[in-house]
Parts: C-alpha cells; sequence; structure tokens
C-alpha cells in the first residue's frame, strides 16, 4: 500500500514526538526535532571552514547504516552544480550492489510534481483547462464528478477517497495487486466524497492516478510516453521515468526489516500518475536548474506548478503542483516527499539560495514512521554546509552518559493501552516484565522499551530527555500517563472497557458494497477482533461504541444501533470517511 506524502514535515500533524529507534544497527534514539535549523548563518555564503564539506557529510552519515544494509544516495546541488552526491549501502542484498549516485530509486509520491507538470503542458498546448471538471473526461463517474475540477486534483481539494486505501480495506491485504482497472472500478464504486470539493486540503492519491488517465485520454499518449517526450528527454533526465513494471535496469530492491531480517519488499502497484517514478540521483542537477531557469517547461507552466491551492473559504494551503510550497526561518521552500514500503524519499529545493538536496532510500527503517528519514538525513547535510547549529547527534550522546539505576518493578499495574487526551487517534499499548516496560506505537507499530527510575517514573535507555510518569492508581491500576520531553507534557489516559459491550452475542457479520467487502467481528470475553481471510485484527475502545483496529492504524469502527440493537458500523480513516458497513445475517 503507498502511504503517500503526508509524513512530509512541511504538511503533516506530527506524530507524537516519542523518541524512537532510528539505527537499529547502534540502538540510538532520538526524539523529534524541528526540521532544516537556520539560526545566524546567511545562506548565501557557503563556509566549509578547514575540513573539505565532503568530508564533513561523509561523517554525519556515514554511520546512518551498516555497509551491508540496504541504505540510501543522495544529492546536493549549489548554483546548478553537485557539490556531493553519494550512495551508502546496498542497493542488492543478494549481489552485494552497492548504491552509489548511478543506483535508480522508486521516488514514490516525489513523482507527482511530473504528473501536475504533464496536465500543466496540456493546458498551454490547449487540450484542456484545468478549471474544466472531471466528468468532462470520466463520464462513468459518479454525480459529484460535476462538481470536481482538475485544479481540486491537483491541490488534493476534490473529497475523492484515496484508491489505494479502498482497496486495502476490502481484506486488509498490503499484497494485494493494483492496477488502472481495479483502481478506477473501486473509485467509481464510490457513492459520496470524504468532504464538499474544495472544503478542504486532504491529500489523496485518487486525484494524480485519475490525472495519468487524462494525460492519455487528451494527449493520445501514456503518462509514460508524454512526460518522456516532454519533460525527462527534453531536460537530459535520461534515467527517470514512470514505471508500470519497476522492470528498472540498476535499480535498488526496496527492504523492510522483518524479524531482525531485512526482506525485499516486491511491489505490486501498477497505477502511476500517484508516483512509481524511478529515478537516479545523477539526474537532479538538471531538475534544479530547470526550477531556476524555466527552460524547458517554461514560465507559464512554472507560474501555475508554484501556485499554492486555496479552500473554498479562501485559506491558503501548503499544496500547488505536486510541490509543498511554503517557508522556513523566513526562508522560502519548495519540496515534496514520498513513502512507499521499502523506499522513501525526499527533494528540497530553496531557491533563493539556489540549493536543492535528494534523499532517496531502500531501507524502510529510514522513514517517517520511525521518526528518522530522508528528511532527518538532510538536515544533517544542511547542518554541515551551514554550521553553527548544535549537532543533534552530539546532544543525544552527551545525555545518554549519565547513568541511572535500574531496578526489578511490579509493572503489572502499568499494562495495558492508553490514548492521548488531546488526540485519541493516537493509541499505544503499555506491556512489561519486572525489568522494564514497553511501549508499543499503535499508529506505525514501533516500540521501546522504558526502564523505571522509581515505582512510577520511566525513561528510554541512552536518553534523559523523555520520561514517562504513571499516574492515579484506581483498582490497582495506573490511570494516567504524562510523557515529558524537553520540559513539555502530553498526556494519555488508560483505555477501560467497563462500558457495556455492543455484542448480544458473538459473532457479527457487516457488509459494504462500495468496496465490496464482508467484515466479520468476533467477541471473546470483552475483546473484539476482526476476522479477515489473512488473519485477525484486534480492536481497542475508544470510547463507548468506537473502536480501533489496532493493527491498522487510524483506522476506526463505530457502532450504529436501532431499538438497542446493532444495525451496523461507520468506518473511518485518515483517507476514506464515512465508509458505511450493514449488519447482514449469519
Amino acid at each position: 500500500m503507498q502511504s503517500g506524502v503526508f509524513y512530509l514535515k512541511l504538511a503533516e500533524c506530527n506524530p507524537l514526538a516519542f523518541p524512537i529507534v532510528y539505527n537499529h544497527t547502534f540502538n540510538r534514539m532520538k526524539s523529534k526535532i524541528s526540521i532544516i535549523l537556520f539560526n545566524t548563518l546567511l545562506l548565501s555564503t557557503l563556509c566549509y571552514g578547514q575540513t573539505p564539506l565532503s568530508k564533513r557529510i561523509d561523517r554525519v552519515l556515514s554511520g546512518i547504516i551498516k555497509p551491508n544494509e540496504p541504505g540510501f544516495a543522495v544529492g546536493v546541488v549549489k548554483n546548478g552544480q553537485f557539490i556531493y552526491k553519494k550512495g551508502f549501502g546496498l542497493a542488492d542484498l543478494k549481489t552485494n550492489r552497492k548504491n552509489t549516485a548511478e543506483t535508480s530509486f522508486n521516488i514514490a509520491s516525489d513523482g507527482k510534481k511530473f504528473t501536475a507538470a504533464c496536465i500543466y503542458l496540456l493546458q498551454a498546448q490547449g487540450k484542456l483547462k484545468t478549471s474544466d471538471k472531471i466528468s468532462k473526461y470520466f463520464k462513468d463517474l459518479p454525480k459529484y464528478a460535476d462538481s470536481i475540477s482538475i485544479d481540486h486534483l491537483i491541490h488534493h481539494q476534490s473529497g475523492l477517497r484515496d484508491y489505494d486505501t479502498l482497496i486495502w480495506l476490502v481484506n486488509f491485504d498490503e499484497n494485494t495487486l493494483i492496477d488502472d482497472e481495479n483502481a478506477y472500478q473501486i473509485i467509481a464504486s464510490q457513492h459520496s466524497l470524504n468532504f464538499i470539493p474544495g472544503d478542504q486540503f486532504s491529500y489523496s492519491n485518487s486525484g494524480y492516478f485519475l490525472l495519468s488517465l487524462m494525460v492519455k485520454k487528451v494527449s493520445g499518449m501514456d503518462l509514460v510516453q508524454y512526460a518522456d517526450k516532454y519533460i525527462f528527454k527534453p531536460l537530459k533526465m535520461n534515467n527517470t521515468t514512470f514505471s508500470r513494471t519497476h522492470q528498472v535496469l540498476g535499480k535498488a530492491n526496496g527492504y523492510v526489516l522483518e524479524n531482525k531480517n531485512f526482506v525485499e519488499n516486491i511491489l505490486h502497484t501498477k497505477t502511476i500518475g500517484q508516483g512509481n517514478v524511478y529515478s537516479k540521483i545523477s539526474d537532479w542537477d538538471k531538475w534544479f536548474a530547470e526550477m531556476k531557469l524555466h527552460s524547458i517547461l517554461g514560465d507559464s507552466v512554472w507560474k501555475n506548478m508554484l501556485k499554492i491551492g486555496k479552500t473554498n473559504d479562501g485559506k491558503s494551503t501548503v499544496y500547488a503542483g505536486g510541490l509543498f510550497v511554503t517557508t522556513n526561518k523566513n526562508k522560502r521552500l519548495i519540496a515534496h516527499g514520498g513513502d512507499l514500503y521499502g523506499y522513501h524519499s525526499s527533494m528540497r529545493y530553496f531557491p533563493d539560495e539556489d540549493l536543492g538536496i535528494v534523499v532517496f532510500t531502500n531501507n524502510d527503517t529510514i522513514s517517517p514512521e520511525n521518526n528518522f528519514g530522508p528528511d532527518d538525513i538532510s538536515d544533517k547535510i544542511l547542518g554541515e554546509i551551514y554550521p553553527g547549529n548544535d549537532k543533534l547527534e552530539d546532544i543525544a550522546k552527551n545525555n545518554a552518559e549519565t547513568p541511572y539505576p535500574k531496578k526489578n518493578q511490579d509493572t503489572l499495574s502499568y499494562t495495558g493501552h492508553y490514548k492521548l487526551e488531546n488526540d485519541s487517534t493516537k493509541l499505544f499499548y503499555v506491556s512489561g516484565n519486572s525489568r522494564k516496560l514497553t511501549i508499543l506505537q499503535g499508529w506505525n507499530e514501533i516500540n521501546y522499551p522504558i526502564i523505571p527510575l522509581n515505582d512510577s517514573l520511566y525513561y528510554i535507555d541512552k536518553t534523559i530527555d523523555i520520561t514517562f510518569q504513571f499516574k492515579k492508581a484506581i483498582g490497582g491500576k495506573m490511570n494516567r500517563l504524562e510523557i515529558i520531553q524537553n520540559g513539555k507534557t502530553t498526556r494519555a489516559a488508560r483505555i477501560t472497557t467497563t462500558e457495556t459491550t455492543p455484542f448480544n452475542n458473538s459473532e457479527m457479520s457487516f457488509y459494504n458494497n462500495e468496496i465490496n467487502s464482508y467484515y466479520k467481528i468476533i467477541q471473546k470475553n470483552n475483546d473484539f477482533q476482526l476476522v479477515m481471510p489473512n488473519g485477525r485484527l484486534n480492536l481497542v475502545l475508544l470510547q463507548k461504541n468506537k473502536y480501533r483496529v489496532w493493527e491498522a492504524g487510524t483506522t476506526d469502527i463505530t457502532f450504529k444501533y436501532a431499538n438497542d440493537k446493532i444495525t451496523g458500523f461507520t468506518l473511518n480513516h485518515v483517507r476514506v470517511k464515512n465508509l458505511q458497513f450493514s449488519k447482514v445475517s449469519n
């Protein structure tokens, strides 16, 4: 399942800033810290000092992964010229082929900018208008297509439910083959939208997938060929292309960590437009030059590419034509990123400094979900180009040097499910033994141990910046938790199951015709599970009648009643809203 770019720090609602193991090799911890720290140095001046820049960058990047693990490649372009480009780790674990600046990576949603550019080129060629309603091009979509414009698709304001999330929700299988046919079919099968078009910004791959189909409808060329002819070949980006087959010569394989071993993740998505661009670091000096000079796409296309979308009430978003356009420390920044299982990417361009940084990874542990992703690698590089900021890794190392006593502890009263008081979508589970507790974060399935300082205060090994204070024992159980990080407190409350159970029997079945899927929910004592063909998923109570599908991130189920009997439930996901399931006879 493609997770898109909600992890881009410029656009995301930051996940809870727990420090998480971001480098499993050295078991170091890192807390989430604001990105791109420009304190006092002028960005217009490069001050390399006595140590060559490349050596300094080598030093801060070389310890991120082991040489025999999947890794990443980076490129730094200043004034149109590479000042650094290099690969780290392996592209292929079977052959020990190394990552280099000439290795192709799947850059996932970072390819959206090229789809948007194709649409604006077609507009410049007089073949469409971005104000057109999409019903003009897709006659068989539901009536709501009359209210969605091409602009809405480009700026993630269409309200369309996300097609790859919908396909995943059919049976929670991440290995389902997704092609143009079943992607379009499931979009066309939806009876409603997440919201009125133009009312919100909400990231959705459906819009950019439909844009890829639109390119073919109006140009007669598949997006692969159109982008090659009008973008990549003119720019001499000869190693960059959309790919439906993923059969790319010399590519880096994407790897995920399973049971302490790296396993190649085979991609099952054949759709393009929303992503599936493969590219080499060595191509990106041409793209950054185009961002500055507009020599191929032209000024009118770039004016549209950088025009930020506005919602119906006139509020500006940060999303333009496949690009986030924002500022950081009063510096203009144009950026995007991408995330697939096994691949993560980041592109940043500071136009006033004519500085561009690209980071491509084929190691899933280097990801925003693990609190250390491509943007963090970019931050390290920026710290060497513009020195003077505190080195975050040095701070962490110094903090870790203070020893704490470790003691046996009765941890039974601490274990259970907790949710944040200011964000009920953030759910985590505390388990334990006599020596330590372990926290499992439900939104990204990351887990890490915490160690006791005293009867109720815990800390993460090798750092003192974050503590976990358990509070207010009731009935022998702790029912509150305070997470204190850098002086800031985040409060959480234990989730109890004392409410009346919604089930009068042990099993119920439900059906939704928009995704043509049956869900079976079983009850065992006070525990509930969602039974799917490929396994069982746990339901955790959030509030009366509302449950979180624990293994499915931000997927919630709220039961509906009539005459005190369950008639169905509403499923909500961050990218799919108000999916209605009806109870069926067993």
